[in-house]
């Protein structure tokens, strides 16, 4: 996750940026969460506080740093997606310290994982023949904008006119991403 931000007021050495309400990560608390960027070392000490349950990100300013009000200061965290779907939160940002600014949303959800309506990158089909009555492979290449993540389910619809009865069929990828059957339902 990448942070950009300008405090209306610049903030002194020992005053806190806290960004909150970045819930549902998999990224268990720690004292120095490392920071990425090539203002965090200066500014913030390269670490921050993290706490995972209430999603909050607390940037201590460097004793011998000021975060300006001048231009904008961006920081970086990595942390582990939500194991389960979940909607995207809009984090809060805001700061302590001898001259706070008042908490407020940031201009972005983020964290949605699980429940982003994909596309297709890739999406073509062909056939091995075209001759009635004989044995015919559907080939399908398919590649989705985001990972499949186990359990995803695929679905071909509007292949009408097989005489394929309807049940269980041989999946050609070695099993190594849908297994090595699928279901085939006749319409």
């Amino acid at each position: 996750l990448t942070f950009t931000f300008r405090p209306s007021i610049a903030q002194p050495g020992g005053s806190q940026v806290v960004i909150a309400g970045l819930t549902g990560t998999g990224t268990p608390n720690s004292a120095d969460l490392q920071l990425q960027g090539s203002q965090a070392l200066p500014l913030f000490g390269g670490t921050a506080g993290w706490l995972q349950t209430s999603g909050t990100l607390t940037l201590t300013v460097a004793s011998n740093a000021v975060v300006p009000n001048s231009v904008d200061t961006v920081v970086s965290i990595v942390v582990l997606n939500s194991a389960t779907p979940q909607a995207a939160v809009t984090p809060t940002i805001a700061t302590t310290g001898t001259v706070p600014v008042s908490q407020v949303p940031m201009n972005q959800a983020v964290l949605g994982a699980g429940i982003v309506a994909g596309s297709w990158l890739t999406k073509t089909n062909k056939e091995s023949n075209t001759i009635k009555t004989y044995p015919n492979t559907l080939t399908f290449v398919i590649k989705p904008s985001a990972p499949l993540v186990p359990g995803a389910m695929v679905t071909v619809t509007g292949l009408a006119g097989s005489q394929t009865a309807t049940g269980t069929i041989p999946v050609g990828d070695d099993g190594i991403k849908f297994g090595s059957t699928g279901s085939w339902q006749i319409t």
